[in-house]
């Protein structure tokens, strides 16, 4: 998945797609599990409470715009290498 497809993703799941959300819950699943191990094993209770957290605050996001607008600049900016 494309950094753009990823930024679409989450304007969707903002406005409410919830097809949106379960794509960017699943894209970071690993990430997600890898951070919910306690004593090295994986806690259900952990990861089910991380996903359960994203899918309610996913709707507060409010600087996608910003992500979008930052993407843009840098595009056109060329990186000098000495």
């Amino acid at each position: 998945m494309t950094n753009s497809e990823i930024v679409e993703n989450i304007e969707k799941a903002v406005k409410g797609d919830l097809e949106a959300t379960f794509n960017l819950i699943i894209q970071y699943e690993n990430l997600i599990e890898k951070n919910c191990k306690i004593n090295g094993k994986l806690n259900l209770e952990c990861r089910d409470f991380v996903i359960e957290k994203l899918i309610k605050d996913i709707k507060k996001f409010r600087n996608v715009k910003k992500i979008r607008k930052f993407k843009k600049i840098n595009k056109f900016k060329k990186i000098k290498k000495f």
